[in-house]
């Protein structure tokens, strides 16, 4: 009981004392209210009893960071020798750049050669996100709707590739928008003008006519990476439900072709296959479905570093903003968002080169210090929209695709307290976010591990998991460390994928 009650107080005091995305750490505790732990309880404990401290008295105590003893202020210096000392820094193969930024100043604390551009893999997404929450913003919604022009009824994209043929579902925590509804409202139109018999077309031109990126390489469709981007599709084009199955060559024409069947059912005939078509200004308009807030769209492209999502991003962003919603449009609204803020804020984007925006392509390249940089700002002075945008990246050893993280003895330190967008690529890792010093300040870090010459991945990504508990834990014992963190995890949602 003492040594929850101390949790408890520990917790508390952090809430206090810290910026509101590390209400987190309180929250995993059980501090304070939150649907997030890191504690393992059976459920029936939980069902028909009190709150674990509702009748304890309260007293006045020291606060814990003081009990703890950490030094006052965390040195750069004292960073760049917690890291320099790992072990698994001399034995590893490859190289190591990171950069860690004060989130209330922008100082630059510490670094090792940061200013490098380096291939960032799925930190890319971080920019997309950013981009979609700047320019078209987290409540937008997409209409998918139908119109008439003569005898032929146009199905109009609007950008929505997660569409669902049943009348309701929500899948990965996203509500999806109905073709069987659309369907619905359609056909009510059609009969109540007497008509039964339609010709169909697709209008997908929102996204111009280049679905698939060159820069993907290896890494597209055919190695169930990605998806072909456009702005009609069902469950994010893939053909056989899984995240990284095979892919739907052709996920706009699959849609009419569902929605043709849709129709049939519904008393009308469809007198061809579905052709691509546009549909012309001020035709008639007989329904519409709208896709889920933007916002859940960004959550689960950086909780689950989902790639499709991540280049569907781009592309609103770029219809957004009056450029082309196509490969180039998507990369040139992703620059010019991140320019304007590097120019607002004072940092540099120099040696940035945007291949694709997901973080598949192998010539992206980014630096550790323009992301460390990105995210100290991002987690406090920034916006809300993209303040909320940026806290939805997973969490150290809990949730997306950090959730079987930090569990190696040497990196329990940034578990719950680590908050970050994955990167993997062959023989590269990568990792950029916000944290707590263990003198309480708040920092946007960036690390990447690359050139590795083990085989795959795991040897980058252990090296980044101690780069980032050691940074976490350099001036003494850190939140997590006052107490003893769980052998594993709490479930938390869908399972982890490997991701590109």
């Amino acid at each position: 009981m003492a040594k929850s009650k101390a949790i408890e107080i520990v917790a508390a005091a952090l809430a206090l004392a810290l910026p509101a995305a590390f209400y987190t750490f309180g929250d995993l505790v059980d501090g304070f209210p939150g649907p997030l732990t890191l504690r393992t309880q059976k459920v029936a404990d939980l069902e028909g009893v009190p709150a674990e401290g509702e009748a304890w008295e309260r007293e006045d105590l020291a606060r814990p960071r003081d009990a703890a003893s950490p030094v006052e202020r965390v040195s750069g210096e004292r960073i760049t020798a917690a890291v320099e000392a790992l072990p698994g820094l001399g034995a590893y193969s490859g190289k190591l750049s990171y950069a860690v930024v004060d989130a209330a100043s922008g100082e630059m604390i510490a670094e090792r050669d940061a200013s490098v551009s380096l291939t960032p893999a799925s930190t890319m997404k971080l920019l997309s996100a950013l981009a979609a929450a700047k320019a078209v913003g987290p409540e937008q919604t997409l209409t998918t709707r139908t119109v008439l022009d003569g005898e032929r009824l146009v199905l109009v994209g609007g950008g929505d590739n997660l569409l669902t043929v049943k009348p309701e579902e929500t899948k990965e925590g996203i509500a999806r928008a109905s073709l069987a509804s659309l369907a619905d409202q359609t056909v009510q139109k059609l009969k109540a003008e007497g008509r039964t018999k339609v010709t169909l077309v697709f209008d997908d031109t929102l996204f111009g006519n280049d679905p698939v990126n060159p820069a993907w390489g290896e890494n597209g469709p055919a190695g169930g990476w990605v998806a072909p981007i456009t702005p009609l599709g069902i469950d994010a084009g893939r053909a056989d439900g899984t995240k990284y199955g095979a892919k739907s060559k052709d996920p706009s024409y699959d849609a009419a072709k569902a929605f043709a069947e849709l129709l049939k059912e519904r008393g009308i005939t469809i007198e061809a296959e579905p052709t691509r078509g546009a549909a012309p200004e001020g035709a008639t308009e007989l329904g519409s479905v709208q896709s889920a807030p933007l916002s859940s769209w960004i959550a689960h492209t950086l909780l689950y570093s989902d790639n499709t999502l991540a280049e569907t991003l781009a592309r609103l962003a770029a219809v957004k903003t009056g450029r082309p919603g196509t490969v180039a449009g998507a990369r040139e609204a992703v620059k010019a968002e991140l320019d304007e803020v590097a120019r607002e804020k004072g940092f540099s984007t120099e040696g940035l080169v945007i291949a694709d925006n997901s973080g598949l392509s192998k010539d992206n390249r980014l630096s550790p210090s323009l992301l460390a940089h990105l995210t100290a700002w991002a987690s406090g002075n920034a916006p809300v929209e993209i303040r909320d945008t940026f806290a939805r990246v997973p969490i150290g050893g809990l949730t997306g695709t950090l959730k079987n993280r930090f569990g190696e003895a040497g990196a329990e330190e940034a578990r719950g307290v680590a908050r970050g967008k994955t990167g993997t690529l062959s023989g590269t890792s990568t990792l950029a976010g916000t944290t707590v010093l263990s003198d309480g300040r708040v920092v946007g870090y960036a690390i990447f591990a690359y050139d590795s010459q083990a085989d795959g991945y795991a040897e980058a990504r252990a090296l980044v998991d101690d780069v980032a508990s050691a940074i976490i834990s350099a001036g003494g014992p850190t939140p997590a460390g006052l107490y003893d963190a769980p052998s594993s995890p709490v479930e938390a949602g869908a399972e982890e994928g490997e991701e590109q």
